[in-house]
């Protein structure tokens, strides 16, 4: 008998904020686009135009990590652009994931793991304790329930400008994750996470 053909895999984002942070992480397995052309005077549209009418335009294929590859990036891995907040963010989902209690929920018990693991995983990568302060993880878990309009707003839009690209096939999506702090830069970060 034959086997009807495989579904492809869909495409898939996760994206959320906390308090002030915000997040997005791309999946889109395999991924076929049309790059965009810098803007260029009305003499050159006007020549480029008579010279190849019907030329096809060249489209780029780029290969995305899973989502779960990107999340499960180590530590001593991470290269100078990746910002705390993502080890936060990797401490977080860990503890949710084993602890079973949600973001937010500063306990005494939940501060005792979220220190024990961030001193544990800072060992283990060889960084400074300074680069992941105590202070800091403990702010993003007490704010993790919170939502703020603005950072909402920012990582709204990033996400429906990527959106509209993966639908449209024009422009590259970014690749792989965006992150956002609107509390010590005021700036977002595109970042390749996962494997190359």
């Amino acid at each position: 008998p034959m086997r009807p053909p495989e579904k492809p895999m869909p495409k898939m984002m996760a994206a959320g904020t906390l308090g002030l942070h915000g997040f997005c992480v791309l999946d889109l397995r395999e991924h076929v686009h049309v790059p965009l052309e810098p803007k260029k005077k009305k003499d050159d549209e006007a020549e480029k135009a008579a010279s190849s009418k019907a030329a096809e335009p060249a489209r780029m294929r780029v290969v995305y990590p899973s989502i779960k590859q990107a999340m499960g990036v180590d530590w001593a891995a991470f290269g100078k652009r990746v910002p705390p907040f993502f080890a936060a963010l990797q401490l977080l989902c860990e503890l949710h994931e084993h602890k079973r209690s949600p973001a937010g929920t500063a306990t005494a018990d939940t501060a005792k793991w979220l220190e024990h693991r961030r001193f544990a995983k800072l060992q283990e990568a060889e960084r400074p304790a300074e680069w992941l302060s105590a202070d800091f993880v403990a702010r993003v878990a007490r704010h993790a329930q919170a939502e703020m309009a603005p950072v909402c707003a920012v990582v709204g839009g990033v996400v429906a400008s990527e959106v509209i690209k993966i639908i449209s096939g024009k422009g590259a999506p970014i690749n792989n994750a965006f992150f956002f702090d609107a509390l010590d830069t005021s700036e977002g970060i595109v970042q390749r996470l996962g494997p190359k």
